[in-house]
């Protein structure tokens, strides 16, 4: 058992050795660095999860040990599908989202199959606009439920402009078109909520469209791959739904992700003095996007002002 963990574990442990390097960093430094960041942190986060979760007769460090390498495999292809979202800027495809979604959506599932302590593909999700579906393996079971943080981004973003029905089905994203001028003049070209992304109109011509798409999808995926969160909420979502039989099949229809905890801590975190870019959030959005080195002290001529 120890053997076949033996790669992820090597893996792991070489990318978190990787100095941090916060000056004179090159961009082929910077991709490590976050490289370590989305294999690490899901590694971490699907072993302390296996650990909450863990089975009757199984002791904790057993189960984190598994979460952790699953962790560690999920974590990898996050990175690869953020990496992939730059295609829809080199190519300027808004169709290149699909790749980058679908790989993320195997990563997330894998992290939050291991943070709930189950096999490493037991169960396979994927967030479509306003629903999530699941497939269970194991069970051959297939369900889909609504997300209602996808309805408030969509419901939120009528505020700013209108739904793009044909750019929503490129991207896989509730994609709106921002018409509001109040934005615009502020400089906001691209926002991104839950399942929603909206990008200014593309006949604007001061900005890079496909860029300010491809970092608001980059956006999309951390929300999504931030899914192992509800996997620690698996065992008090387990025992409402045995007693509580209205909760029990709310859950039939409804999925309550709460990916926005930890979302939200990480759009502030960094520093905001001078950069926009200098949070830790839009600097790899933007570091995926544009597949260039990003530094706030330095000169960038790519487009700034984004959400």
């Amino acid at each position: 058992m120890i053997r076949k963990k033996l790669p992820y574990f090597a893996l792991l442990a070489s990318l978190l050795c990787m100095p941090a390097y916060t000056h004179g960093q090159s961009y082929r430094e910077q991709r490590l660095e976050f490289a370590a960041y989305n294999v690490g942190l899901n590694a971490l986060m699907g072993g302390i999860g296996a650990a909450i979760n863990k089975k009757p007769g199984q002791t904790a460090g057993n189960a984190f040990l598994k979460g952790l390498g699953k962790g560690a495999a999920g974590g990898l292809l996050i990175h690869q599908a953020k990496a992939a979202a730059h295609r829809i800027d080199r190519h300027e495809k808004l169709g290149w989202a699909w790749p980058a979604r679908l790989t993320n959506a195997l990563g997330s599932s894998i992290v939050q199959n291991a943070a709930t302590n189950r096999g490493m593909l037991d169960q396979l999700h994927l967030n479509l606009w306003l629903v999530r579906a699941d497939y269970d393996l194991k069970e051959k079971q297939f369900l889909m439920r609504l997300l209602p943080t996808a309805v408030y981004g969509a419901v939120k973003f009528t505020n700013y402009g209108h739904l793009d029905l044909r750019r929503s089905l490129h991207t896989g994203y509730l994609y709106y078109q921002f018409t509001s001028q109040e934005l615009l003049d502020q400089g906001v070209y691209g926002r991104s909520l839950s399942m929603a992304i909206g990008v200014g109109t593309p006949y604007y011509s001061e900005y890079m469209y496909h860029e300010v798409v491809a970092h608001e999808v980059v956006h999309g995926l951390q929300y999504e791959s931030g899914v192992w969160i509800n996997a620690y909420l698996h065992k008090p979502d387990a025992s409402l739904k045995k007693h509580l039989g209205w909760y029990k099949t709310l859950g039939r229809f409804v999925y309550l992700d709460a990916n926005t905890l930890v979302q939200k801590p990480m759009r502030l975190f960094g520093r905001q003095e001078g950069c926009y870019l200098s949070r830790f959030s839009e600097k790899e959005a933007h570091h995926y996007a544009t597949r260039s080195y990003i530094s706030c002290e330095e000169t960038y001529g790519g487009f700034f002002p984004i959400r």
